[in-house]
């Protein structure tokens, strides 16, 4: 299921049954009857959370403003509305991820012109925006709408859904970015409930004590069917079966007593080990001879002994008996989905590892470009404002020669002399700026490169899990037996997910280029005999003062930055939850 989607085929979940849900996370966590739109329900629960917050915690602001601000649903409408304009850049980067009914002219990978796009794109985004400032019309937005609110509130949001299957689970939406205005953090997190017909209900702890919810994202939710599956429907592969008698006591005798009493307890359920026997090989000071040799004279007894030790996923144990492990996983199908999803896991972590080096790279990059602005201007101003004077005095002795008898040539001379070194230093000092800022957009743009490939990493990887788990379910929903089907949680948001996979490789790099300049260049030859460069410059620097000396290859690696950043959250929040996105998830053991 989308995170945040139509609900018209979901089945109609009773409060009571959240409730238990919530009973089992934490004991003082409650959700109330009542009913609200999405921005009415946030603002009440942010209402009710600064009521339990002590005084001394509030009204801590960045930049003027406060929580208490949005304790009224108007109020926090007007600041997502607010945000989705001011942020056009960040926001309407994402509405691909977010949005699923983008018109299809508008789409990144559409065939009309790149032009044409961007301007169907825009359309549609001021749609949205004109949208969310209605108490219905916002609903097919309410994903964005949310990290918008998330963003403004400086707070996470919780969001407890229910999937296709009729499974209750946890989805994360976390502040994207800082703004001027907004808030200090001084709520945790907030918990709200969707129900069927697109109405919120908060969810409310008591006390502080209470845990956080537990959001694991499309990875933790395969993860989570994994777990769900019984040892006894695992299959066992031949080349486990055809292990010699030697090799089979032994692997059995290397079992430690949790796996020995998991394996005894499903032998007595299914009828291979009498209740004497079970006693005897469970018991604290039991030896291990006697199980080691009950399990390997009977292969039924084996492949439970099997089956226990592939759902734990006991590499340690089993690699010893395998010629070739890699090709072992392969055969276990059960194995092979748990290595599908490592190396999704590993594919995402070197992807967000390589995606904060890139936004590290282009906020370095940007403030380096300004910064080196900002001493070419001083250097620019201090030369055009000599080679001004430089040509006043050539101009100057050129006008007396007649009536200096040529004395006043000296003066021209001198002019020249200082004009040259003026305009040599202006001149050089933007051929440096030119070549320099051309090799730091090279730089940036092979990283970017870079992530393209980790990208499609990830997205093959995730293609793989997907197939091996859509033909898990479609086998589980054709067979009585017990398994995974029963307890699935449903998918998550798969086609966003596979999209977030693109995210930055969809982001092209401006060619934002400081050309070296025939004036530059010129100047730089020719000195003391164009005064009008000098005057052009000299303007040009007091320019660059008077803005602050931005570049516009400063500027677009900072919004470029921000929006990979914003990207990448949105894109780890689907995939992997709430969990620390520099961290691997899972790994064998």
């Amino acid at each position: 299921m989308d995170e945040i989607s139509d609900l018209e085929d979901v089945p109609e979940v009773e409060l009571g049954d959240i409730r238990l849900l919530l009973r089992q996370e934490a004991e003082n966590r409650v959700v109330e009857d009542d009913g609200y739109t999405l921005f009415g329900c946030l603002a009440l629960s942010i209402k009710n959370l600064l009521l339990r917050i002590p005084a001394r915690n509030k009204n801590k602001t960045t930049q003027g403003s406060t929580i208490e601000d949005y304790t009224k649903p108007d109020v926090i409408k007007k600041g997502v509305v607010d945000l989705l304009s001011k942020h056009k850049k960040q926001f309407k980067s994402v509405l691909t991820i977010l949005v699923d009914d983008i018109p299809p002219e508008a789409l990144p990978n559409s065939q009309s012109e790149s032009k044409e796009s961007e301007a169907d794109l825009e359309t549609f985004y001021q749609r949205v925006i004109e949208d969310c400032k209605s108490d219905e019309k916002y609903k097919p937005y309410a994903k964005l709408c949310i990290y918008a609110a998330a963003t403004c509130v400086n707070a996470p949001i919780y969001i407890l859904c229910v999937s296709e299957a009729g499974e209750m689970q946890w989805t994360y939406f976390k502040p994207l970015f800082k703004f001027e205005g907004q808030p200090a953090a001084v709520i945790k997190y907030v918990t709200m409930f969707i129900s069927s017909d697109n109405t919120f209900h908060g969810i409310e702890s008591h006390d502080q004590s209470a845990p956080k919810p537990v959001a694991r994202g499309l990875v933790g939710m395969y993860m989570s069917i994994l777990e769900d599956t019984p040892e006894t429907i695992i299959e066992v592969p031949d080349e486990l079966r055809d292990l010699s008698i030697a090799s089979k006591s032994k692997l059995c005798y290397n079992l430690n007593n949790d796996m020995v009493l998991r394996c005894c307890e499903l032998l007595r359920k299914k009828g291979l080990l009498n209740e004497n026997d079970y006693r005897k090989m469970t018991a604290h000071r039991a030896t291990r001879i006697e199980f080691a040799m009950f399990v390997t004279n009977s292969p039924d007894a084996f492949d439970i002994v099997c089956q226990v030790l592939l759902k734990r996923r006991e590499k340690t144990i089993l690699k010893e008996y395998m010629n070739n492990w890699s090709i072992f996983v392969r055969s276990c199908g059960f194995l092979a989905k748990f290595d599908a999803l490592i190396e999704l896991d590993i594919a995402i972590y070197e992807r967000n590892i390589a995606v904060s080096a890139f936004v590290n790279s282009c906020i370095a990059g940007g403030q380096e470009l300004d910064e080196r602005r900002r001493r070419i201007t001083t250097t620019v101003i201090a030369s055009s404002s000599v080679g001004i004077v430089s040509g006043g005095m050539v101009i100057a002795g050129i006008i007396l020669a007649p009536f200096s008898f040529g004395a006043s040539l000296g003066l021209s001379i001198a002019g020249g002399a200082i004009g040259v070194g003026s305009g040599v230093a202006a001149g050089t000092a933007r051929t440096v700026e030119a070549v320099k800022q051309n090799s730091k957009l090279n730089d940036i743009k092979a990283e970017q490169e870079e992530i393209k490939t980790k990208e499609q990493r990830v997205a093959s990887a995730l293609q793989k899990v997907e197939e091996y788990f859509r033909t898990e379910i479609a086998n589980s929903s054709t067979t009585d037996t017990e398994g995974p089907g029963s307890s699935i949680r449903g998918l998550l948001a798969i086609g966003s997910a596979l999209r977030a996979g693109h995210s930055i490789a969809g982001i092209a790099l401006a060619a934002v280029r400081l050309g070296t300049t025939a004036a530059a260049v010129t100047a730089s030859v020719l000195g003391p005999l164009s005064l009008v460069f000098d005057v052009a410059f000299l303007a040009e620097a007091a320019h660059n003062k008077h803005t602050g000396d931005k570049t516009n290859a400063g500027e677009m690696l900072h919004d470029m930055a921000e929006t990979v950043d914003v990207k990448c959250k949105i894109f780890n929040s689907m995939l992997r939850g709430n969990c620390d996105e520099h961290k691997r998830l899972f790994e064998w053991a």
